[in-house]
């Protein structure tokens, strides 16, 4: 690994004879060691030979484990701080599979003291994710210190206080001169660094962790105690807080006591016993005993037989540990602060797990709903999951996550958004008539179909009938000029299916290939089908009407074939999955989902009544607008909602006729009954 030429500690115009720097290479680890007359800093010196100590071990621990194929995603990069008046440098180490193209976002860890601490934290993150604890694709931010005239700047932008610290137990650390700039550094990261590297990097925003040992992890804890929003998680290995007399446990319990409703992770590792006691570790620990948020998680670990350099092994690998958490939901690894007994709905407000599952039960049993599969969506995750009932009523099978339900017309937005992927290709346009692409005999006799586009069929302005089944002579028509009015049709989402196979040169049920190429795979919906297959046979739901086993509209055995507007079998964690997609811009460009989620003819649907943008329903609210729609083959019942604007979210599936009749109660219990 080359060092930074841009770090200011390794400028050629900026060097002097403390400064001059011996490289010595060894495999993959490469260290930095400086030199000059003990007399110019007796502190620089002091600290070398504490790190000398440490080197070994380092070197051991990276050689230990097998070395991977050099990550061509390492970025250095800098930028200039107006706050702390000089050039930053830093290190991005990208995931391996990251493509700016794409629109997959990831956690990142920012790493103090990073020309020491990166190359342990990435080594120890490798072996975790390569375990499972942790998830993968972590973005990694290395903030080196740094050097101004030969000095280390870290005890000016770890510290909190300016003060000469005379205490004999830690007399090497003399900092009057420099000490007490945290106030400016945070403030760096807060307005500089993080906008920075969230500007330009695919991260999730929500989702970053503060990482800092001994006095970098002094500022974390400084910074979680001042800026709590700033980062989801603070992990710190022997955090200094002796500093200044335990300043930070001075401050503490005021500071303590504004953090309510601010969730996050809080990780302390360090020596046990006398060690603990004299970091002001053990003294922070009794604090927090006392004084914890309800919303935070921590802990706080004590190791026996170490050092204040060796626990940082064992600190970083069980705080990362610490950090993330199997889902309740969906088994995915996410940031424990992130586990709720509760979700936030669209107006703020928050509904407990408890209240939704006597809720949910209560009306089940009122409306007359025999199985249900519901999912909740808060900050573009599933934050509550439920399967509920059983599958049939007659013979008493429960419902599970295996449970598979009919989509109905909830099938139209999924196949919309894969409309917009051949778009995007190139392969079909949305404005340009249909026709010109595949004639259709069944209306040929009207010439106003020749101006159908696929725009119009994503908006229902084609003039097409729901079903041409529902006219007396049985026969497709026209209702009105396409383009001019707003009318439910899947009999135009089948047409367009079929110019799409046939531009695609494949049959129609083949678009089931293509939807789980273009769409499914992407977003990982593992559990989604158009066409009926042995799985469906043995794992989807009974439909049912009025409480009893009923046929429906639905696919199955005897009518197994792709539709665009009904076909899709799926369950709610499934399509949930979908719905963050589209909240988040997973699987399409910025533009294609500004078309899809806009209205598309205003002056079609009468003042009131929902808007509609490209296979989707709008309406506008005090909260921003809402994204919907629901399906019904008269067995099975379904409805989503979602807002992107405040993040949240809902989709669920019932094996019967009712759907309907839950999702006003729903909305109704969520309007009334936020805590």
């Amino acid at each position: 690994m080359k060092p930074n030429p841009r770090h200011p500690a390794l400028r050629t115009d900026s060097r002097t004879e403390l400064e001059k720097l011996t490289c010595r290479k060894s495999k993959s680890v490469t260290f930095y060691i400086r030199k000059g007359k003990e007399s110019n800093s007796t502190q620089v010196m002091k600290i070398k030979n504490r790190f000398a100590l440490i080197a070994p071990a380092i070197y051991f621990l990276l050689i230990s484990i097998p070395a991977r194929t050099q990550n061509p995603n390492i970025q250095y990069d800098s930028l200039y701080s107006n706050i702390l008046k000089e050039e930053r440098p830093i290190k991005i180490i990208l995931p391996k599979k990251y493509n700016p193209s794409l629109t997959d976002r990831y956690d990142v860890l920012y790493v103090l003291d990073g020309e020491w601490n990166t190359s342990l934290a990435e080594k120890v993150y490798e072996f975790l994710e390569y375990a499972k604890f942790i998830p993968a694709n972590m973005i990694i931010v290395s903030v080196p210190n740094y050097y101004k005239d030969g000095i280390n700047m870290r005890d000016r932008d770890f510290t909190p206080t300016s003060t000469e610290n005379s205490e004999g137990k830690f007399a090497w650390m003399k900092s009057s001169l420099i000490s007490g700039g945290a106030s400016n550094f945070l403030l760096f990261l807060k307005d500089e660094l993080v906008p920075y590297v969230n500007r330009k990097y695919h991260t999730k925003i929500e989702n970053n962790i503060l990482y800092g040992t001994s006095l970098g992890g002094l500022f974390a804890i400084y910074a979680y105690l001042h800026e709590p929003t700033l980062f989801k998680s603070y992990l710190t290995v022997e955090p200094s807080l002796w500093w200044d007399n335990e300043y930070i446990n001075r401050i503490a319990p005021e500071k303590l006591e504004d953090k309510k409703g601010i969730r996050n992770t809080l990780w302390i590792s360090s020596r046990d016993g006398r060690a603990a006691v004299e970091m002001g570790i053990s003294g922070f620990d009794s604090l927090l005993a006392l004084k914890a948020p309800k919303d935070l998680q921590w802990k706080v670990e004590a190791y026996p037989n170490e050092t204040h350099f060796s626990a940082i092994w064992k600190g970083i690998y069980d705080g990362l540990k610490f950090t993330y958490v199997k889902s309740k939901t969906d088994e995915t690894l996410v940031n424990r602060a992130n586990t709720l007994d509760k979700f936030r709905l669209e107006n703020g407000k928050y509904i407990s797990f408890s209240r939704m599952d006597a809720f949910l039960k209560s009306q089940m049993d009122s409306i007359g709903i025999p199985g249900l599969s519901l999912a909740m969506i808060n900050d573009e995750k599933i934050i509550y999951h439920r399967t509920l009932g059983v599958t049939n009523v007659e013979n008493k099978q429960g419902v599970s996550n295996e449970t598979i339900f009919d989509a109905a017309s909830m099938t139209k937005t999924p196949f919309a958004f894969l409309v917009m992927r051949l778009v995007e290709k190139g392969i079909l346009d949305l404005d340009k008539p249909l026709f010109t692409y595949l004639p259709y005999p069944d209306i040929a006799h009207d010439k106003r179909y020749k101006l159908i586009t696929a725009r119009m069929v994503l908006s229902h302005t084609t003039g097409f009938p729901n079903w041409r089944f529902f006219n007396e002579n049985g026969k497709l028509d026209i209702k009105f000029t396409p383009g001019t009015q707003f009318l439910y049709s899947g009999e135009a989402y089948e047409y367009l299916a079929k110019v799409i196979a046939h531009l695609m040169s494949i049959k129609k049920n083949d678009l089931q290939e293509l939807f789980n190429e273009e769409v499914a795979s992407p977003l990982g919906m593992d559990k989604t089908y158009f066409t009926w297959n042995s799985w469906l046979e043995a794992h989807r739901a009974t439909g049912h009407v009025d409480g009893k086993v009923a046929e429906g509209y639905g696919i199955d055995s005897e009518n197994p074939n792709f539709y665009a507007s009904y076909s899709m079998q799926t369950e709610a964690a499934n399509y949930a999955k979908f719905l963050i997609g589209m909240m988040n811009g997973r699987g399409l460009k910025k533009e294609s989902y500004e078309d899809m989620l806009k209205v598309q003819f205003p002056n079609a649907s009468k003042e009131g009544e929902r808007q509609w943008g490209l296979g989707i329903a709008i309406k506008r609210t005090v909260f921003g607008e809402q994204y919907s729609h629901g399906g019904f083959n008269l067995n099975f019942s379904s409805e989503f909602m979602f807002n992107k604007k405040q993040k949240f979210g809902y989709v669920f599936f019932t094996n019967c006729n009712k759907g309907s009749d839950l999702n006003k109660k729903l909305l109704k219990f969520f309007k009334g009954n936020g805590e």
